[in-house]
Order: structure tokens, then sequence, then C-alpha cells
């Protein structure tokens, strides 16, 4: 999960270095905030990287950071309804290649829950590109950590895992994280409406 969850460090590397875009330096604080509370809260070992799952998460949270860029782009031309609907095409027709020849009846159970997965999928992909229209991608990005505090919690309810202090700790350094990006955002736009040249 938290893998998955390094979105956020791509976001701005990516941006800096292929759209030559300058990324405020709270954002940067926030990013560095927010993934130490994330380590905090996972508490990695060098185990992990043994793993080849882990590292397929890894590429997984580089390819979900350069979506988060190609969405705000395709927000400028295309509607959110229409951005889901190729990204749902998409993702069917790999799915659908993927798994031929691993077709197997699968239970009601294991039915419905693909189904409200699904929505919730398409939900999440509506609120993101709606978010573009408020914030930039890394901004945006920052806010990717809070996935292992819902994870944190879903472990609890659902699973009776346990909570211990670093814990704690971790998921307030996540949250300190998102405001300090939030403020930052709005001190740096401040900043450069000051610098902007009014016109007559």
């Amino acid at each position: 999960n938290v893998l998955v969850n390094t979105t956020p460090i791509f976001i701005p590397v990516i941006a800096l270095i292929f759209l030559k875009q300058k990324i405020a330096w709270q954002v940067w604080s926030a990013i560095a905030i927010g993934f130490v509370g994330v380590v905090a809260v996972v508490q990695p070992s060098a185990a992990m990287l043994a793993n080849p799952g882990a590292l397929l998460a890894l590429a997984a949270g580089f390819v979900t950071a350069i979506e988060f860029i190609a969405v705000h782009y395709l927000d400028e031309t295309e509607s959110p309804v229409t951005q889901i609907f190729y990204f749902l095409l998409i993702g069917t027709a790999l799915s659908g290649l993927l798994s031929i020849g691993h077709f197997q009846l699968i239970p009601l159970w294991a039915v419905l829950m693909m189904a409200v997965t699904g929505l919730l999928l398409v939900l999440f992909q509506f609120l993101l590109i709606k978010a573009y229209l408020f914030a930039k991608p890394y901004e945006i990005g920052a806010f990717q950590y809070t996935a292992i505090l819902f994870a944190m919690v879903y472990g609890l309810l659902l699973f009776g895992e346990t909570i211990d202090l670093l814990t704690i700790v971790g998921a307030a350094l996540i949250c300190f994280g998102g405001i300090v990006s939030i403020t930052g955002r709005r001190q740096h736009d401040a900043a450069d409406s000051e610098l902007r040249p009014v016109q007559a």
C-alpha cells in the first residue's frame, strides 16, 4: 500500500523534469512530511524490496503519477464523463486481454464485491477529475497519502488490527502534510498575484 502511494513523490519530479514547472517549497515540505508519516505507519523493512510484488507496486505509483498529470491536461479539452468513458474502455480492454485463458465461474458474493469496487473506482476517477478544477496535480498528490490512513482505519474496524503510538504519530504527520500543502498553495498563489502586474 505504501509503495503504491508513492505517487505524491513522483508527481513534482515529473512536473519539474518533463514539464519544467516550478514547484513551491511548501509543496516539497508537505510531500516530505507526509512521506515521513507513511514510513512511521508502515514501518517498512529491506525485505519489502525482495518481493517482486513490491517493485510492481512502486511502478504502479509511478504510472499513477503520470495519470494524475495527464488528467490535469485533459481537463482543458475533455469533460469528466468523456475521460471516465475512455478510462473504463481502455481498462476493460486491457483487463480482458490479460484474463484470456483464466476465465472461471465465481460466486455471487464475488460478483457483487467487484461491482461495488467498480462503482467506487468510477467515483474515485470522477472526483479526481473534478479536483483538478481547483488545484494542480502535485498539490492533489499530497493527499494521496491519506489512502494509508483509510487503510489503517479499515484494518482496525474490519480485521481487528492493533494501532501503536508510532502509527498514531505517523497518521498525525500525514494530516499535517495535507494542511501544509493547502496553506502553502494559498501563500504561493497570493505571492504570484502580488507580483503579477495590474492590467488597465
